[in-house]
């Protein structure tokens, strides 16, 4: 059967390639916040913060909380939780030299604290109930995205004392430790370098520092991630640190710096602004423009393990709300989808995953405003995709 494929379906920049990595984030409706006491006001406030945080997490963008019905929700933080408990953590009783210090502030441990010491905290961890987050988020047309997320290898060149260095995956610092903090608060799956022979071979702490693209790019190859994150990071005689940022995601390039006297708030703000440049091209917005219904065939379903496999998979997706099984051949399913997002989600949710591949490569890459732009309607019934099961 010969599939037609219409204008207005996928970007084929995200459905094409079968070696994209995406990764499941776990946990996305839990934090944990520190709080002073047990008492009620501490905990009413400290479940603010914290449905704040995951409703920035699962929706993908920082400034949720500026929305109306999450100004409401967050007046109602009790509503949204489904378990929540008392724990206390050792932390390091750190110490960091005054901007003035001959030591960069918070790239080394002051010798005024011992090595190991630590103090108590007392945390509060919630765990919070996604479907009453998600039906939050899609009853008022706001993005919800998945726990498929794409992964991000990241190339940090940083200076101290005038040397420069890339950190690696192995590495223990206050960088990375704040890196992987950051990262994880925003629900993102991101790597590291191995920085081994290999690597060492390809890329060059000059090379990061000077931005040169083919090279960061041919280095990253190895990793096969969806996005590549490249910057270079270094404390300044005026005071403040400085990271200047490029993400890498397909054929798009994205430039800004960073500037802040704490390093802590100079890579929480980095990591926002390359968690909403990925949130707004996968996360999905229930009720915008889009079919409600598509055909695909999936090929290379020879025994009930793989069809189950293939419905499950579907169903798991996030922007399909019902798998109708259509049609059963000798090595190929027909399955009718109802959508609550548009095709493009859907294509890009599938070009994420590790389960299906697409037959046909001759989708055009299109720009995201003309989505769902087509030639003429599709016949009832008709097969629009085709996709091949990957063992």
């Amino acid at each position: 059967m010969k599939i037609k494929f219409y204008i207005y379906l996928l970007c084929a920049a995200f459905l094409i390639s079968s070696g994209v990595q995406a990764e499941s984030v776990k946990r996305l409706y839990e934090t944990e916040v520190a709080v002073l006491d047990q008492g009620a006001d501490a905990r009413q406030q400290a479940m603010q913060a914290a449905l704040k945080t995951v409703l920035v997490r699962v929706s993908g963008h920082s400034i949720i909380a500026d929305e109306p019905a999450v100004i409401e929700a967050l007046g109602q933080p009790t509503r949204y939780v489904q378990q929540y408990r008392y724990h206390s953590v050792d932390v390091p009783a750190e110490i960091f030299p005054d901007v003035g210090s001959e030591m960069i502030p918070g790239m080394t441990r002051s010798t005024d604290v011992a090595a190991d010491a630590t103090v108590s905290q007392l945390m509060l961890k919630v765990r919070f109930n996604s479907k009453s987050i998600n039906q939050l988020l899609r009853s008022n047309h706001l993005p919800l995205w998945g726990s498929a997320r794409p992964a991000t290898l990241v190339w940090l060149a940083v200076e101290e004392q005038g040397v420069r260095r890339i950190i690696s995956s192995n590495e223990q610092s206050i960088v990375k430790e704040t890196m992987d903090e950051q990262t994880a608060r925003r629900g993102l799956p991101v790597h590291f370098p191995l920085l081994d022979l290999q690597d060492q071979l390809r890329l060059q702490p000059a090379d990061v520092w000077g931005e040169f693209q083919d090279v960061i790019l041919a280095a990253s190859s190895r990793y096969r991630q969806e996005a590549v994150l490249a910057g270079r990071l270094y404390w300044d005689t005026a005071g403040y640190w400085q990271m200047y940022w490029n993400l890498y995601i397909g054929e798009e390039i994205m430039h800004w710096e960073t500037a802040a006297t704490n390093l802590d708030e100079l890579l929480t703000s980095g990591v926002d602004k390359v968690a909403d440049a990925l949130s707004i091209r996968f996360a999905q917005v229930v009720g915008e423009a889009g079919r409600s219904t598509l055909m695909i065939e999936v090929h290379d379903v020879t025994d009930f393990s793989a069809y189950d496999r293939v419905r499950g998979y579907l169903k798991g997706l996030d922007t399909v709300a019902e798998v109708q099984v259509f049609e059963v051949n000798a090595d190929t399913v027909v399955y009718k989808l109802r959508l609550t997002g548009s095709v493009q989600n859907l294509g890009r949710a599938i070009s994420l995953g590790d389960t299906l591949v697409a037959l046909d490569s001759s989708v055009p890459a299109i720009s995201p405003e003309i989505d769902n732009v087509y030639l003429s309607p599709p016949l009832e019934n008709q097969i629009e995709l085709s996709f091949r099961l990957l063992r």
